[in-house]
């Protein structure tokens, strides 16, 4: 048997659904009706380094401090925020329809010209473990170096809309587009494009990306999920009973699991066991799930395209309103080294 082979088997002996017994525990629902939050169509969430917590919404940037609520709204014709992310400080930059800005002290500062982010229609923005600023838009991305105080665009990776962008445990850069996947190695020297490929990453069109403590980097597509790690690539095509999962939201959890947003919920898979999270409230269910954030204290916060932003103050997998997917015989594993 080929090594090749062997791998392949060896990762499909790992995606085993087992029988759980199902656990409970309460969800929170945080709706701009009800709550403080701008907008119940929430496309980003961060927290900044007060542990505060920003919410991008179509109507302005919410934050939450743990008590009170506060809305700010860029000076643009579209109130609409697509990315959020904290920067050193109490700035945080915001991404917008219109392009790019930074808050702080109650300042807003446009980021303008042409070797700039501009007027560009920005989609996701990541601040990397030196403090760099990545932004990406419909356009490609752009990188901002702060001891040069200067925007560089990376023209290695023309024409893509950039999605989402993480950080592996070797500083790598990976950022998720609508057509394919990029590297950019810890100096940022370096890069590796893939794009779709049936045995490795099975789509081109990257909805999200995200990082595990072990060195994975699993990404979501309208096909399902793709792990790559050790220069192997494994797709599952389906955690629930559905058919195939179109995945949209990925955030990794204190135990190494990884938790799944789908048009139709949320899933969490810690590689061998996938729980599919029952949330209803008042009658309301959580539906399609637009961000998963975890933040630095645990708490799991899923943003939904159309009914606010839920709450879980308990990480763990056994603490929360789920069941197993039961035995998916529509799993399908597959993996290239």
């Amino acid at each position: 048997m080929s090594g090749r082979v062997l791998r392949t088997l060896l990762a499909c002996a790992v995606f085993v659904v087992v029988s759980v017994a199902p656990a409970r525990a309460q969800w929170t629902q945080i709706l701009a009706s009800e709550q403080g939050l701008a907008s119940d169509r929430v496309s980003d969430i961060a927290e900044d380094d007060a542990g505060r917590i920003w919410f991008a919404t179509s109507l302005g940037a919410s934050r939450y401090d743990g008590r009170d609520w506060m809305t700010v709204h860029p000076p643009r014709v579209v109130a609409a925020v697509s990315a959020v992310v904290p920067d050193s400080g109490d700035a945080v930059w915001f991404g917008t329809p219109t392009g790019a800005l930074r808050w702080s002290g109650g300042q807003w500062v446009a980021l303008d010209g042409v070797s700039e982010p501009g007027s560009r229609q920005v989609t996701a923005i990541f601040r990397d473990h030196r403090g760099e600023s990545w932004i990406g838009t419909t356009d490609g991305f752009f990188r901002y170096e702060p001891g040069a105080s200067r925007w560089t665009h990376y023209d290695g990776f023309p024409d893509v809309s950039v999605t989402q962008f993480a950080e592996d445990r070797s500083n790598a850069l990976w950022v998720a587009t609508t057509r394919g996947v990029l590297r950019l190695d810890a100096s940022r020297t370096g890069s590796q494009a893939y794009t779709r490929d049936p045995n490795a990453l099975v789509s081109d069109s990257v909805a999200t990306v995200t990082c595990t403590p072990d060195g994975a980097v699993w990404f979501g597509t309208p096909e399902g999920l793709v792990r790559y790690q050790a220069g192997a690539w494994f797709h599952v095509a389906s955690l629930t009973s559905m058919s195939r999962d179109s995945v949209r939201a990925l955030a990794s959890d204190p135990q190494g699991g990884i938790w799944v947003g789908t048009q139709d919920g949320l899933v969490h898979f810690d590689g061998h066991v996938a729980r599919r999270a029952s949330i209803v409230n008042d009658g309301r269910s959580l539906g399609s799930v637009s961000r998963v954030f975890v933040d630095r204290s645990g708490h799991l916060w899923v943003a939904s395209r159309l009914q606010g932003v839920w709450r879980f103050d308990g990480v763990a997998t056994r603490s929360f309103t789920a069941w197993p997917s039961g035995p998916i015989s529509d799993w399908r594993c597959s993996g290239r080294k």
